[in-house]
């Protein structure tokens, strides 16, 4: 089973044919997000999309495996300010191109492309865009190669 939740101001979600979304995955919308997963898309378990401030777009056939995050969004870090009312920021959407690969536990943060036919390495960190068929993996995840 999977979950999804609006909060306020949050958009839809969106899923296209064939998606697979396996249990334990949370997708959740707020202030002004939503969630588009396109055709023949496999989501593993445990994942996260948390689409606040901005949008996710999950391309086709994309491969997503356990415990990956998504986070279009950062909370300011003003002085003074308790964490829980610092106003959340963005640098732009998180968009996942086809046939792209993400292994274990990869997180994506806001303002990122992950380019056609990309590979991400287990335990990623993705926090600047990722060309089309490169192989990337650390954190930061940095292109190693292409394929």
């Amino acid at each position: 089973m999977w979950w999804f939740t609006k909060g306020t101001g949050g958009g839809g979600i969106t899923l296209k044919d064939g998606v697979h979304i396996n249990r334990d995955t949370i997708i959740q919308t707020g202030n002004g997000g939503s969630v588009v997963i396109s055709k023949q898309t496999h989501i593993q378990s445990r994942c996260q999309f948390s689409a606040y401030v901005s949008t996710i777009h999950i391309g086709e056939r994309v491969q997503i495996a356990p415990n990956c995050s998504f986070y279009p969004y950062n909370h300011g870090i003003a002085p003074n300010i308790p964490m829980g009312k610092q106003p959340l920021q963005t640098k732009g959407g998180i968009f996942v191109d086809d046939g792209a690969w993400l292994g274990v536990g990869v997180i994506v943060l806001d303002g990122v492309r992950i380019g056609k036919g990309a590979v991400i390495g287990a335990g990623s960190v993705v926090t600047h865009d990722i060309p089309d068929n490169a192989i990337a993996t650390g954190v930061p995840a940095v292109v190693k190669m292409f394929r």
